[in-house]
């Protein structure tokens, strides 16, 4: 039995996704979240830790 490696690196991927909101949004829009926009990572991280944490409001500011 022959393993696609191409499959298992999707199911890599999406099972990644499924733990890290960088990664899911990464999968979406790969051209736009990379690996080196250190802000979006950021701000990914944030937005992962307050869903999972018990806090009911996020205040976010930006810059435009």
């Amino acid at each position: 039995m022959q393993i696609d490696k191409r499959l298992i690196q999707l199911g890599a991927k999406l099972e990644l996704s499924r733990r890290e909101f960088f990664f899911y949004c990464h999968l979406k829009a790969p051209d736009f979240y990379k690996e080196d926009r250190n802000y979006l990572r950021i701000l990914c991280d944030t937005f992962q830790k307050f869903m999972e944490s018990d806090d009911e409001v996020l205040i976010v500011n930006l810059p435009p």
